[in-house]
C-alpha cells in the first residue's frame, strides 16, 4: 500500500503528509498533529464529556419530573376533578417526559459523535 505524498508549501519537495517538517527546508508540514494542538483537542473533548454528563442527568431529571406530574394528574383524574388544572398538568407532564427522552437521545448521539475519530 503506497502513501500519497504532498508538496512542501515552502520548497515544493514531495513529503510524507504526517511528517512534522520538510526534510529539505525544515518547514512545518503537519501542524495539526503537534502536541499542543492534540492537548488542546483532548481538553476540549474532556470538557464536552463533562457537559454531556450534566445533560444526561438533566434529561433523566426531566423525565422523572414529567412522570411525577403525570402521576399527579392521574390522581386528580381519579378524584373526578376535571378542568384546567388536569389539562395543564397533562400537558406539562407529557412535555417534560417527551422533552427529557428527546434530550437523552440527542445527548447519546452527541456522545457517539464525540467518540468518533477525526478524519
Amino acid at each position: 500500500m503506497s502513501m500519497a505524498l504532498i508538496n512542501c508549501p515552502e520548497c515544493g519537495t514531495k513529503v510524507d503528509p504526517f511528517a512534522p517538517s520538510c526534510p529539505q527546508c525544515g518547514a512545518p508540514i503537519n501542524s495539526l498533529h503537534e502536541p499542543e494542538n492534540d492537548d488542546r483537542r483532548r481538553a476540549e473533548i474532556d470538557e464536552t464529556r463533562k457537559k454531556l454528563r450534566w445533560h444526561s442527568l438533566g434529561s433523566i431529571l426531566l423525565v422523572l419530573i414529567g412522570g411525577l406530574v403525570l402521576l399527579a394528574e392521574t390522581n386528580i383524574a381519579q378524584e373526578e376533578q376535571k378542568g384546567f388544572l388536569r389539562l395543564a398538568l397533562s400537558a406539562i407532564g407529557i412535555a417534560c417526559f417527551l422533552g427529557g427522552i428527546t434530550w437523552s437521545y440527542i445527548t447519546r448521539i452527541r456522545k457517539k459523535l464525540l467518540e468518533q475519530p477525526d478524519h
